[in-house]
């Protein structure tokens, strides 16, 4: 059995029980179906949808919709497309639903690879509204400043 470190013991497990108790899902990584281009957890997405509009997605529009979804996310506007089409909504379907949020189906993963290629990384905890990665967090304790601006650092470059 893996021993649990003391990061996880004092940092990461407390947050995910407080993710828990606002209402995320604790999803293990074993066996998570996610597409791999934009970490979206398809199953989740395209049942919340359903709920969020009131109706069936077809198969053949969800298909539409990971596609473009896919290519706002590949645009060099550091997100602003793909922002868009989560405030606004993509051909007549809300992807979020911001008036009615327990509407909405929320889930927290721990240690998911996430990115491509050469940006690829796992944060500890990665949090998801309807499928969709929006919250990925790092935890570190504070006793270790350099890993805390280790982290900083690496995250600001990167990003």
């Amino acid at each position: 059995m893996k021993e649990i470190g003391r990061e996880d013991l004092t940092m990461k497990i407390p947050a995910l029980l407080h993710a828990s108790r606002l209402g995320y899902v604790y999803l293990p990584r074993k066996g998570l179906k996610r597409d791999r281009e934009t970490n979206i957890l398809p199953d989740i997405l395209k049942a919340a949808l359903s709920v969020v509009n009131g109706r069936e997605m077809p198969a053949e529009i969800f298909s539409r919709l990971m596609a473009e979804l896919r290519e706002r996310l590949n645009r060099d506007d550091q997100g602003e497309a793909f922002y868009r089409t989560l405030r606004d909504g993509w051909d007549g379907w809300r992807l979020i639903d911001f008036d009615s949020p327990d509407g909405n189906r929320y889930h927290a993963a721990a240690e998911l690879n996430c990115g491509r290629g050469e940006s690829r990384f796992r944060p500890d905890i990665t949090l998801f509204v309807n499928g969709i990665p929006l919250v990925m967090m790092e935890v570190k304790t504070g006793d270790q400043p350099r890993g805390i601006r280790a982290e900083y650092d690496r995250m600001k470059k990167r990003l």
